[in-house]
């Protein structure tokens, strides 16, 4: 038996009425609980290595890899779309303002590196770009007063 400091056994509380775990005395763990749960919500249940064949493990393989295939089109998709949008805002920003306001000229090298990244596929770091020119035009606005606000979408 294991020793445990204070000679306290976290597995028996060695309350009266309350036997391992917490749990009253004869108490039984059952299955069939979570095999009636399983069945509702219609999920498989999980697959290990030891008890499943090769057939069963090639099938739970390809639909995890299938899942993050998915997962990966969907990430990419949403974030080429975000970046897209932020990188064409600012730009019609930029572009529309950069006359009156020639210190928007320090926002165009950044909104530059936003468009290279994404024509690189590169949409995160695009994206990431595009908020620090966001982020530098908002910094602008705080110290040239009659700078217009960036449009909402």
């Amino acid at each position: 038996m294991a020793s445990f400091p204070f000679n306290l056994n976290p597995f028996s509380a060695g309350l009266p009425g309350v036997g391992s775990l917490g749990f009253p005395p004869g108490f039984q763990f059952s299955q069939q609980p979570l095999n009636d749960l399983i069945n509702r919500i219609g999920i498989a249940p999980p697959v290990l290595p030891f008890s499943a064949d090769p057939v069963t493990l090639q099938q739970t393989a390809a639909a995890a890899q299938q899942a993050a295939n998915v997962e990966a089109q969907a990430t990419s998709g949403f974030m080429q779309d975000a970046a897209s949008n932020a990188i064409r805002k600012l730009y019609e920003y930029v572009s529309a303002n950069s006359q009156k306001f020639n210190q928007l000229s320090t926002v165009m090298p950044i909104l530059g590196q936003a468009v290279e990244s994404y024509r690189l596929r590169d949409f995160a770091s695009a994206f990431s770009q595009a908020f620090q020119a966001y982020r530098s035009v908002c910094l602008l606005r705080t110290t040239v007063t009659d700078l217009p606000p960036i449009p909402a979408a």
